[in-house]
């Protein structure tokens, strides 16, 4: 539970689920604000972490100097899209992705498990161009046109609650470098889009591990977590994880 204490005499609770509805239907920083500071969690530090774990208390750094445009910081997000869809045609295939048997190139693994002649989607007419993105891939924008807000769907592997802190929410280190057909190796979550994302830096990362990836003893909840910039004076980038039942 998440509570707000409104008052000395008035405290209201709202469940991780009904805060998630919420905020997954803002389009609006000032919004997700305003719900933040409703439920309290905006003031207490300590429903937050550092974003990349205490290691990088000074991770301003690394997030702000990644992509110069904000066109190559969305990239990077459908980027991290098409690994994610290409792990789990791994994984429902039985292929070890840094195995012997794994696709050596991003472009052999869309034509060993789509059927795209040489990775190249010049070769779908629209129609199976169409259906392939229907099943893969969707980039949403709502809100108002100056200040849009963006949303990245994808049915990829997908991530279990436990697993945030080392995919979504990691800086540095070698999570997928050893995988042949990827191109995300460098650990840094997508978070190269923050320093576009408002004056707040806002992000919501909703997922769950696909039901066909599921390891033994592996979480099949949902999961969410919500990235905020902290005051100038601090240079510091947080996250709050939340787990939800499924």
């Amino acid at each position: 539970m998440v509570a707000n204490e409104k008052g000395a005499d008035e405290v209201v609770k709202i469940s991780s689920e009904k805060l998630l509805l919420k905020l997954l239907n803002l389009d609006s920083e000032d919004e997700v604000l305003e719900e933040l500071k409703l439920t309290g969690i905006w003031e207490d530090q300590s429903c937050w972490k550092t974003l990349g774990g205490n290691d990088f208390e000074n991770n301003a750094g690394i997030v702000q100097n990644q992509q110069a445009l904000q066109s190559a910081a969305l990239t990077e997000k459908l980027i991290n899209s098409v690994d994610a869809v290409l792990m789990r045609a791994a994984g429902e295939r039985e292929i070890d992705p840094r195995g012997e048997s794994a696709p050596i190139s991003m472009a052999k693994a869309a034509e060993v498990f789509f059927g795209i002649k040489k990775g190249d989607l010049a070769h779908l007419d629209s129609r199976k161009r169409t259906e392939l993105a229907e099943q893969c891939i969707a980039l949403v924008g709502t809100g108002g046109k100056q200040r849009m807000c963006l949303s990245v769907v994808d049915k990829g592997e997908g991530q279990g609650p436990e697993w945030f802190k080392n995919t979504f929410l990691r800086l540095g280190g070698s999570y997928k470098v050893d995988i042949p057909f990827v191109q995300g190796k460098f650990s840094m979550g997508g978070t190269g889009v923050l320093p576009y994302c408002g004056n707040l830096a806002f992000q919501l990362i909703v997922s769950k591990r696909h039901p066909t990836m599921l390891r033994e003893g592996e979480s099949a909840d949902w999961g969410w977590t919500i990235t905020r910039r902290n005051p100038p004076a601090e240079l510091r980038y947080n996250q709050k994880v939340c787990k939800l039942l499924s």
